[in-house]
Formats: C-alpha cells, sequence, structure tokens
C-alpha cells in the first residue's frame, strides 16, 4: 500500500468500525464466565470421598446459533487478522477489539471465533514485534480470555 491508498484504508477502517456497532448490543450484559464443573467427570479421591466435586451440577443450556448475517460479520473480522501490512495496524486492532467484545456477550460467538481459528492469529498477533504494543497487548487479552474457558482447548489441539 502507498499513500495513496489511505483514504481506501480509512475506509477499511469504518467498515471494521461499523461492523463493531453491528455486532455489539450494548444493551446485552456481558455474561459471567459459566463453570464446567459439570465435565469434570469423576471427583478427586473416588465417588465414595465427601467433597464439593461431588455435588451435582447442571450443565448449562446450549446457546442458541448467531444468525447468518451475525457469523459471516465475525467470519470477516477473523479474516482480517490475517492483515500482515503495518499501515493497516488499525484494521487489526478494532477487529481484535470487536471480537473480544462479541465473544464475552455470548458463548457461541466464542466458540464461532475459536472454530475459525482466531487462537492461532491472535497468537501471532501478540507476538509479531511490528505490530505496535497496543495491538499485541489487545491480542495477548483476548488469547487470554480464551483460555478461560475449559472448552476452547480441544479447539486448539491442547
Amino acid at each position: 500500500m502507498t499513500e495513496g491508498d489511505a483514504p481506501l484504508l480509512k475506509l477499511f477502517e469504518f467498515l471494521v468500525a461499523s461492523l463493531c456497532l453491528f455486532l455489539i448490543d450494548e444493551d446485552s450484559p456481558v455474561l459471567p464466565r459459566r463453570m464446567d464443573v459439570f465435565e469434570l467427570g469423576v471427583p478427586p479421591g473416588g465417588r465414595k470421598r465427601q467433597t464439593w466435586w461431588s455435588v451435582s451440577v447442571t450443565p448449562p443450556g446450549v446457546e442458541p446459533r448467531e444468525p447468518r448475517g451475525v457469523e459471516n460479520a465475525l467470519l470477516i473480522l477473523c479474516k482480517l487478522l490475517t492483515l500482515r501490512m503495518y499501515i493497516g495496524w488499525k484494521v487489526v486492532q478494532l477487529s481484535v477489539s470487536s471480537l473480544w467484545n462479541c465473544t464475552v456477550r455470548s458463548a457461541s460467538v466464542e466458540k464461532l471465533v475459536v472454530r475459525a481459528g482466531a487462537v492461532e492469529l491472535l497468537i501471532n498477533i501478540a507476538s509479531t514485534e511490528y505490530w505496535p504494543a497496543t495491538l499485541r497487548e489487545a491480542a495477548a487479552g483476548h488469547l487470554m480470555h480464551l483460555a478461560e474457558e475449559w472448552a476452547n482447548i480441544e479447539h486448539v489441539d491442547g
């Protein structure tokens, strides 16, 4: 990209910011992290030992699938994480921030983003020195959020 491409780059920044506004409903609360206790199977010490692990916990309900338009918009944001030109770092940062905001609000969005390969892309962004520190820190923060969910580990070869 050259200086002549600056208007095109600003258009992409505007489009990504618009996607963010489309995807994030400010009235929707950030959901508390769900507990994966029900997935742990046998408690430490065996079933006969009385521990807090022996308390039966019902699994959370299955989160509904996102509408197709929302899924497509999220996949576009994931694809923008592959951008490697320094001049487009704001587009990448807006994409990281938008995806992070979406994943904290919905488990189904989080699952879609992880399955789309965002974890590897975020690792690449966080570990690439030519990106600005703010972008690398945002990518690392989003990674830490995704690592908090036990169910994500199976999707990142864990």
